[in-house]
């Protein structure tokens, strides 16, 4: 009679929980919960350390839904912004994290030219199914950063990240001049006529 039983390889899913490996789980979740998922070792984990900054802008940049608006409402200003590159100058006020998590998430989604590489690493080293997360550094220790960033104007009035954006622009006053600069650089700003963002920058004084 031949062994109907499961070989011990077969038995049962190879990820005992995906759901607790994923990112989100310690990016949106923080303090016992997070740990009860994860260990003690998460605790150098949470939505202020720069691997959550890292992987939330990029997450929220693919397509912005209820787990940003969560992160976008994190209130702490007791950290920096981790993403910044050589170079790269931001307004002097207090950000909080919901408002670097806004701003990272732009500048994930807007860039469209870099003089920078990305540089690659797990999210949580200890998790063989963690995805892969990256920053932009400058090619050289000592050399600005310097990236071009743009908006498809077609499509940018329902652009959620955009929307919030312009709520409050002095978060991202640095991207939205840069957008400025290169859709004129380009040839395409007067393509923002009669949208949103046009308005603002007719707003600020800039032509379009």
């Amino acid at each position: 009679m031949n062994n109907t039983y499961a070989s011990i390889s077969n038995f049962g899913p190879k990820d005992v929980d995906p759901g607790a490996n994923n990112p989100l789980t310690y990016c949106v979740n923080s303090g016992t919960y997070q740990q009860f998922l994860h260990g003690a070792s998460s605790a150098n984990f949470g939505p202020d350390c720069k691997e959550c900054q890292m992987f939330m802008s990029d997450y929220c940049a693919q397509g912005w839904d209820g787990y940003c608006d969560i992160a976008a409402q994190n209130g702490n200003i007791s950290l920096p912004n981790q993403l910044l590159g050589c170079g790269e100058t931001v307004p002097n006020i207090y950000m909080t994290q919901g408002n670097i998590l806004l701003r990272n998430t732009a500048a994930r989604k807007y860039l469209l030219a870099s003089n920078g590489t990305k540089q690659f690493r797990k999210f949580d080293p200890n998790v063989p199914s963690s995805p892969w997360i990256y920053e932009i550094e400058a090619p050289y220790c000592d050399g600005p950063l310097i990236n071009e960033y743009a908006v498809n104007p077609s499509l940018i009035d329902d652009d959620p990240v955009m929307n919030r954006i312009l709520v409050n622009p002095i978060i991202a006053v640095d991207l939205l001049l840069n957008i400025y600069k290169t859709m004129q650089k380009y040839g395409k700003l007067s393509q923002l006529q009669n949208t949103k963002l046009g308005a603002y920058f007719q707003f600020s004084g800039l032509k379009i």
